[in-house]
């Protein structure tokens, strides 16, 4: 089925007919036996340049997230199906996006580009959430402990699956950013779970990681053990 987009279901202010769109999401990943959606989108509109924004809901972070609450609980309800939120957080621009470099103020930060996420989080239980590509302030988002711990796991208190968008570490840097491209080990350190798609350099990333001491044998259980813990959630 030919879903409106995101930013034309927002348009809705409709409760009820974004429930009802995700609970035909929901029905068709049943019959073709797929288990997580890659999807809400919740990035804020800041561009009109963005390649992404029919995947968002809109420029203001409310109207974001009640959009997404809806159609998150259309999905999940009493169903094994599974949502991923993303891109976590500040995917802005669609040039250079795996390299650019999102410089925002905290106040910023919270109040608008994570404020539909902490929302959809509270009130919606999503299975699992997608870190972008970009750089906030200089750091990965996939790579930032103050993202991924401190505000995702120890304020926001998600408990599913964090994985990073395809390709996003161990890639030679762009000859036009100044910007190095995320790691693998950098990445489970700082509190991702899944390194997608996955590949031999990120495995020797980690494997390096553990023998130079970055990366401890009690923080890679850690991490393993919440990827058996959501996927004994999806089997039952």
């Amino acid at each position: 089925t030919s879903l409106p987009v995101a930013a034309a279901l927002s348009c809705s202010f409709n409760d009820d007919a974004l429930y009802k769109c995700g609970r035909i999401v929901k029905t068709e990943m049943e019959i073709f036996k797929a288990d997580v959606w890659l999807a809400p989108a919740m990035n804020i509109m800041r561009d009109p340049r963005c390649g992404r924004n029919f995947e968002y809901y809109s420029e203001d972070p409310y109207i974001t997230y009640r959009a997404a609450i809806n159609m998150v609980i259309g999905v999940q309800d009493k169903t094994n199906i599974k949502v991923c939120l993303k891109h976590f957080a500040c995917n802005n621009q669609e040039n250079n996006r795996t390299h650019s470099n999102s410089v925002v103020g905290i106040r910023t930060l919270r109040e608008i580009y994570l404020r539909g996420f902490e929302k959809v989080i509270k009130y919606a239980g999503p299975y699992a959430l997608m870190t972008s590509y970009n750089l906030i302030n200089g750091e990965h988002a996939s790579s930032s402990h103050l993202l991924l711990n401190d505000i995702l796991r120890n304020e926001f208190l998600f408990t599913g699956l964090v994985i990073t968008d395809w390709i996003s570490s161990g890639d030679k840097n762009n000859p036009r950013s100044i910007n190095e491209s995320a790691y693998a080990s950098k990445n489970i350190k700082a509190g991702v779970n899944i390194n997608m798609p996955g590949k031999k350099s990120d495995i020797k990333d980690i494997e390096n990681a553990l023998k130079s001491g970055f990366l401890t044998l009690g923080e890679l259980k850690d991490n393993c053990s919440i990827i058996l813990n959501k996927i004994e959630e999806v089997k039952h």
